[in-house]
């Protein structure tokens, strides 16, 4: 029998939070401090939805809400239950009544701390808040222009700007008498309203709903079916689902859906739905989105999670969190785009993409792996790997200069048309086809059989089936990839030569591998010969650099490594030129800086404001990709005597 339930406020006898510590049920009649003014219905679905309580009576409303207690109303709000380890954060004990609620926010993400502390007995900020609200809704940063009416814009901190400016764009927060407020402490009532403008119905028990309130609705249970509904918002299926089931069955979503719970089996989307954007962001294990037929999905963003499986189709997809495995099977994708480092892309069999697979300079070491059908795979970034195994088909695979170290291997079977190799140090193997070899960039190794390999002028230390081919010249591998039949041909000098020299010319040409790093911009030469064991080693430390100095919430041990990688990486260059680490050598660099050139976004004025507006960003932890997107991919800098042009970033702080 189908149940038919209106969405309202479903709580019944929730667990509340007081302002002592106690947990009890409460209902808002139970309060005599409520005050009728603009915060009371906020504090009375608040109260009802089990996110807000007093103490004795009285539920505070002008009371500042202190950090621990923000996180226990959020971890109520998504229903989380799965605890981190924080036996690292010396501020809290293990029998403090908000011991679990801190282990659970900073499983859900929500609250980093300082690698030391986590301060749950601190009053939280205006900023502070926001930024929670927008890492639990998984809320794009906004733009500063969104900030541009308040008066006290200028007070938002750096690392708080996108998130504050993402609350106002999206509507949650308007600020009062002109002014954001953002280092005010923030009350109760102020928090409930923002919960209020955030959410307007909660869904807790299994059923089939087939009617909703308008606004943003949270689902927290598993085995609940959403039938022939229209949400005019976001949807958000919070932690409380677990490994269990959502449907979606029928149903348009004007916003996002938002997926942090679900199994690997579990959210259906079915019938008809439409659903322009979902966002993954699982933080404690995989999940599965299966679109069945006659359902439309234009964009999934694969925010986080340990494995993402797609079922059915879906048009881009972008995996955009590092370290996530993402699984297409039996899907149809559009176009897919790898931003996080280190991940992984799996194309089953009974899968196709029919456009690119592009792995961005930003996703170092991803891997792209191939057993169904993929129309172009195009990387930018280094040490990257793509492997067509014995089902797979690929057209083209374009390596893009700068994308070092990339490794193509086609298993037999498998097939590749066409491969581009414009960076240094790509290496090809394999029983499989690779029909045809490009190569622009220095030192190509090809030991896939009777494969053509066509190098360009000014290029050195290409191999193909173990035999060295000259600049200029085409051969064609043998069928046991161990001999080579060579012809010449004459490629023009104004095609340039390889890697990231940008010129063409003798063996003798230096490579040109440009860094920058905090105090010493400098461009680190290294002869071709060098290229295969220097560069291969500076290339790892790079990538720990940026996935950990750049990531403003990676933890005091990772940053830890990746400055101990750094004194490797300065032994190894150091008759190229010192690079230091620290950030008051940064800011003493960008101090001398005269000219700056780029092509990237950012509104260039006075050199006073491009120098403060460049340390305020180091300083905020800033990601080499957004740093790279605003102040541009090429730039050149003059600064203390020295000028430097950075064409193919590795690291930017």
């Amino acid at each position: 029998m189908k149940l038919n339930k209106k969405v309202v406020s479903l709580i019944v006898a929730a667990s509340m939070l007081s302002a002592n510590g106690a947990v009890f049920g409460a209902t808002a009649s139970n309060f005599s401090d409520i005050p009728n003014d603009w915060s009371k219905t906020a504090i009375e679905n608040a109260i009802e939805n089990g996110l807000l309580v007093g103490d004795n009576g009285l539920v505070k409303p002008q009371d500042n809400l202190t950090r621990a207690q923000m996180a226990a109303i959020v971890n109520r709000a998504f229903a989380s239950t799965v605890k981190a380890d924080i036996s690292k954060f010396t501020d809290v004990a293990s029998t403090a009544w908000y011991y679990n609620d801190m282990a659970k926010s900073v499983q859900m993400g929500t609250f980093a701390g300082d690698g030391a502390k986590l301060n749950p007995e601190n009053k939280i900020t205006r900023q502070e808040a926001f930024a929670v609200l927008a890492r639990a809704f998984k809320i794009n940063d906004g733009k500063d222009s969104d900030l541009a009416n308040y008066a006290d814009a200028s007070s938002v901190a750096s690392w708080a700007k996108g998130s504050v400016s993402a609350m106002i764009a999206s509507g949650y927060v308007s600020g009062s008498d002109g002014k954001v407020l953002p280092t005010a402490n923030i009350t109760r009532a102020e928090f409930a309203k923002v919960m209020d403008n955030m959410l307007k119905s909660y869904i807790k028990t299994a059923g089939t709903y087939t009617t909703v309130t308008e606004g943003n609705v949270m689902v927290d249970a598993a085995g609940v079916t959403l039938k022939d509904v229209t949400i005019n918002g976001d949807l958000i299926l919070g932690d409380g689902i677990g490994d269990g089931d959502v449907t979606l069955d029928n149903v348009k979503v004007t916003g996002r859906l938002v997926v942090r719970g679900g199994g690997e089996n579990s959210i259906h989307i079915t019938g008809s739905s439409s659903l322009s954007n979902i966002i993954v962001s699982r933080v404690d294990g995989g999940v599965r989105i299966q679109v069945a037929v006659g359902s439309t999905v234009q964009e999934l963003n694969a925010a986080d999670g340990e494995e993402i499986i797609i079922d059915g189709a879906v048009g881009n997809v972008q995996v955009t969190g590092e370290s996530i495995n993402v699984n297409l099977k039996s899907a149809t994708v559009s176009s897919v785009d790898v931003t996080g480092a280190n991940s992984t892309l799996t194309v089953d069999k009974d899968s196709k993409v029919s456009g690119t697979v592009t792995i961005a300079d930003a996703a170092d070491a991803s891997k792209v792996v191939v057993e169904g059908t993929v129309a172009t795979i195009q990387s930018s970034a280094a040490n990257s790997t793509v492997t067509v195994g014995e089902t797979g088909k690929v057209s083209s695979v374009d390596v893009k200069a700068g994308a070092e170290g990339t490794s193509v291997t086609v298993a037999k079977g498998g097939t590749v048309s066409t491969v581009v190799a414009a960076a240094d140090g790509v290496k090809l193997s394999g029983e499989g086809t690779v029909s045809t070899v490009n190569v622009s960039g220095n030192n190509t190794t090809v030991n896939t059989n009777n494969t053509k390999v066509t190098v360009a002028a000014g290029v050195t230390g290409t191999t193909s089936g173990g035999s060295a081919v000259s600049a200029g010249a085409t051969t064609t591998t043998s069928s046991t990839a161990s001999t080579t039949t060579t012809t010449t041909t004459t490629v023009p000098s104004s095609t340039g030569g390889g890697g990231s020299s940008g010129g063409g010319g003798s063996t003798t040409t230096t490579a040109k591998y440009k860094i920058t790093f905090t105090s010493g911009a400098y461009t680190l030469n290294f002869t071709p010969n060098q290229t295969t064991t220097l560069k291969s080693a500076v290339s790892g430390y790079i990538a720990n650099v940026e996935r950990y100095v750049t990531n403003s919430t990676a933890s005091s041990e990772n940053k830890t490594k990746a400055l101990a990688d750094l004194t490797k990486l300065n032994d190894m260059t150091k008759n190229n030129g010192n690079i230091s680490t620290t950030n008051a050598d940064v800011i003493n660099w960008l101090s001398k800086v005269t000219s700056i050139t780029t092509t990237g976004t950012y509104t260039y004025t006075t050199l006073d404001k491009v120098k403060t507006d460049m340390i305020a960003d180091y300083n905020s932890g800033m990601t080499l990709a957004s740093f790279i997107g605003k102040y541009g991919k090429t730039i050149t800098v003059v600064a203390d005597g020295k000028t430097i042009t950075i064409t193919a970033v590795s690291v930017i702080s």
